[in-house]
This record gives structure tokens, sequence and C-alpha cells, in this order.
């Protein structure tokens, strides 16, 4: 008898074991070319996960700096300019920024004339960005009431690896924007120069946090079965590399050369996709896609 689960990414069958680690075994699946941790906790098992502790180990990261956001901004600023210039004009844009954490790309949003709010499940971290006048839906993002077709872009930065169900959650954003609307999904390239090196040791297999991995196939893919109707990817270098944190400024500066020149050949650290919904075409890009 076969006990091998189905992919929670595309319902397929055809998984394998690929690691193990502790109590949990990721499996590739054959049909997306994605991966996943099993078991799964429920989603109501995530409170243990994303408790006050967690929070707050998170806020002190370097990624909730507002540099970091102040960059991601600007990042996906130019992403638009690429393959979608109308949202160029924020006063035009609607925005939810989904696991908006202490809100620094929400505050990046608002203050360049962005309609910004977010969602975010841990209520200390919702804390933190309502504190600085941020409006914050708090809760598991698949029951809030969110209005349906209320919005032009719906963000998720590291966020859909999280999801026990990633499925429902991009066919819940599609319901959330109106025809013409994107999403924009970003996330640990599966696929990537540092997966494809260390393998076992990827510094993002890290269930029960990190559930679901994703190459450009395979995120790509999931927005299509989500409905959308088109879906563009490609690769980047992150911002910081928490691989190299305690590595030496020789290692450091030899690896980051090694992982832009990877993204230039669609093997980067961090995937993108960019989905539209309804019949508004993306601009041509010039990255390497799988």
């Amino acid at each position: 008898m076969d006990t091998r689960p189905a992919c929670p990414l595309c319902r397929g069958s055809r998984t394998r074991p690929r690691y193990r680690h502790g109590e949990y075994t990721i499996f590739a699946c054959r049909s997306c070319r994605g991966g996943f941790a099993w078991p799964r906790l429920g989603r109501s098992g995530l409170g243990g996960v994303y408790n006050a502790t967690y929070a707050e180990t998170y806020a002190a990261g370097v990624m909730q700096s507002q540099e970091f956001a102040r960059r991601r901004f600007e990042q996906l600023q130019h992403a638009f300019g690429r393959y979608a210039p109308t949202f160029m004009d924020p006063i035009r844009v609607r925005v939810l920024d989904i696991g908006c954490a202490s809100g620094g790309l929400l505050a990046e949003f608002s203050r360049r004339g962005w309609r910004a709010e977010g969602v975010e499940y841990s209520e200390t971290l919702a804390a933190l960005a309502r504190s600085s006048g941020l409006e914050v839906h708090v809760g598991d993002f698949l029951a809030l009431d969110l209005p349906p077709h209320a919005y032009d872009l719906v963000t998720m930065f590291h966020v859909i690896e999280h999801f026990d169900d990633p499925s429902a959650a991009v066919a819940k954003c599609h319901s959330l924007l109106r025809d013409g609307g994107m999403l924009v999904m970003e996330t640990p390239n599966w696929r990537g120069i540092g997966a494809l090196v260390r393998r076992s040791r990827w510094s993002h297999i890290m269930p029960p946090e990190h559930l679901n991995y994703f190459g450009p196939a395979a995120l790509s893919g999931l927005a299509r079965r989500g409905g959308f109707a088109t879906a563009r990817a490609r690769t980047i270098t992150p911002q910081v590399i928490e691989a190299l944190a305690k590595a030496s400024r020789f290692v450091t500066g030899a690896a980051g050369t090694a992982y832009s020149l990877a993204s230039l050949v669609g093997v980067g650290t961090t995937l993108q996709v960019f989905a539209t919904k309804g019949a508004r075409a993306l601009q041509p890009g010039r990255e390497r896609y799988e």
C-alpha cells in the first residue's frame, strides 16, 4: 500500500521522500516540481509555532528594519516599471500585504501614497504595526472576512512557504483582487543555487515554519491553478543571505558574487512571481524562466 502523501501544492500523487529533518520528511513532487514537509500541523496547530517568542525574535531581526523595507519597496517598484507600468501610479492602487509583520512595507506603501492594509497572524507583531497608525487585520488569513474584488495588489513576501494549505491561500488572494489586479509572491528558491549546493542542509528547510518549497515552475503553477491568467517568475539575490551571517568577509564576498551571477541565469536564491487576474497582460521581461 502506497502511503506517500499527496502534494499540497498541486494535489498530485507523484511524490517521493527527499530529505529527513528531525521528525519531518521533506517530499519532492514530480508533477509540479515543488516540495513540502510532512506531517502537516494543520491550521489549528500554527498558534504553537507563531507565538509571542517567535514574534519577538522576528521583530528584532534585520528584515524588520525600515531600511530593509525601503529597499524591498524600491525593488518592487522597479519590477512594476518593467512588467506592469500602470502600478506606478500609487494613488489609484489599494494594496493588501499578507504577513505584514510589524508593518515596515506597509509604512513604505503609505508614505508613498498607496492605500495600504496588512494581514498578520501574530497579535504581537500586528500591535507593533498598529502602534504606527497602520491598518492591520489580525488572525488566520484564510478565516478573515475581507472584502472581495476590492484590491488592486496583494503581496506575500516570504509567507506562502508557511501556509498549511498554499492552494487555498492563493485562491483567496484571487477572490480579493479586482479584475486586472496582481498578486506578488516572494519565497526562497527550492531550485536556486543555495538549495542545489547545500541540499538537505539548505537553511530554508525548517519545518514546521517552512512547510512548502517552490521553484519557478511550482510557484507559477500554483498561481495559475488558483485562477490567475498569467504568472511571470524571476529569481533575484536577497538583501540578506542568512546562511552566510557568520562567515568570513572573504567567503561572504565570494558567495555574494556567485549568488548575483546565479540570479542572471535563473537560479538565484530568492524567487518572485507576478501573477495577474483577468486580461491584464504583463510586459515582456528578459529573465530566464523555468
